[in-house]
């Protein structure tokens, strides 16, 4: 066994010292690390279509007016006429029992004076089951056929045209029907007194080429939309008011 000191330990290579540089992404062996993604703010549209309870029921009241006219139609042009005209043979069947039967009166004969005074009360039955009907009901009847189609075909237009397009907030650019785009700045006043009771809010704006009143409703459009988009003009409102 030597008695040989051992020789003290040589410190490793460290090489020249320079700037560090980023470990690599890819690790052998290992699938490369994905770097977090940086958080971007939501540029999407907010688009709000027309409601479609709102459209569906003026669309069956639409199809109830066109029905009406039909119903008014036929009453007035027969059934009234119709009506008044069985009356009236009813009403000359009666009149010549009475005759029969005062006849048959002065005659004494008894079976006969029965007889008429039945036949009498049974057409006096049928008589009160017929109602009769005037010349204005007439009248009125053929006016109400004609103007149900045209107030079912304005109805249908104003509905078309009050839920036409869509309310579209476009970044900071509110797009509604009837209305030049208009930037959240360009806008003056948010009248909500009718927000929390109606779902109805109107927004006042000025730009270079013209001014305008817009309305937001809830039941005319999609109402989780419109409520974001009027959130949306909420929010600008109170942070302009505060700074």
């Amino acid at each position: 066994m030597t008695r040989n000191p051992n020789p003290p330990p040589i410190p490793p290579h460290r090489g020249s010292v320079g700037p560090r540089r980023p470990p690599s992404l890819a690790t052998p062996g290992l699938p490369p690390r994905i770097p977090a993604a940086t958080p971007v703010a939501d540029t999407r549209d907010i688009i709000a279509h027309p409601g479609r309870y709102y459209r569906i029921t003026r669309f069956i009241i639409v199809a109830l007016l066109i029905g009406c006219a039909g119903w008014l139609a036929f009453d007035g042009w027969h059934t009234y006429p119709a009506d008044n005209q069985h009356r009236q043979e009813l009403q000359k069947q009666s009149n010549r029992l009475q005759e029969l039967q005062e006849q048959a009166r002065r005659a004494g004969d008894s079976d006969n004076v029965q007889k008429r005074k039945d036949e009498i009360g049974k057409i006096n039955e049928e008589l009160h089951r017929i109602t009769p009907r005037t010349a204005l009901e007439i009248l009125m009847q053929k006016v109400l056929a004609f103007a149900s189609p045209l107030l079912a075909a304005f109805m249908l237009w104003w509905t078309l045209h009050n839920s036409r397009g869509v309310y579209r907030l476009s970044g900071d650019t509110l797009h509604v029907p009837g209305h030049p785009p208009v930037k959240l700045n360009l806008i003056t006043k948010l009248d909500k007194t009718q927000w929390d009771r109606k779902g109805v809010a109107f927004v006042e704006y000025r730009t270079d080429m013209a001014e305008g009143r817009l309305r937001l409703d809830d039941f005319i459009y999609q109402r989780d939309p419109t409520d974001a988009i009027y959130k949306k003009i909420d929010d600008y409102f109170t942070a302009r008011a505060s700074s």
